[in-house]
């Protein structure tokens, strides 16, 4: 799990690091991959990945403000 969660936080900084002040923007097409690997992982349970999804939105979100 603890390794998901890296993948979720990876995703928001990969986003991150597309804004202008980085400059990153060839990352955007790859920035999703590390929260899909983190969902095709394990389990099929909807509340983990909802988790995931949660905690990728909320570090980007905090990340882009």
């Amino acid at each position: 799990m603890l390794l998901n969660l890296v993948l979720a936080a990876s995703t928001a900084l990969l986003l991150i690091l597309t804004f202008p002040k980085f400059d990153f923007a060839f990352l955007a097409a790859f920035a999703l991959t590390p929260l899909l690997v983190a969902v095709g992982r394990g389990a099929s349970r909807a509340p983990r990945h909802f988790l995931l999804g949660w905690v990728a939105g909320i570090l980007y979100w905090a990340g882009a403000c």
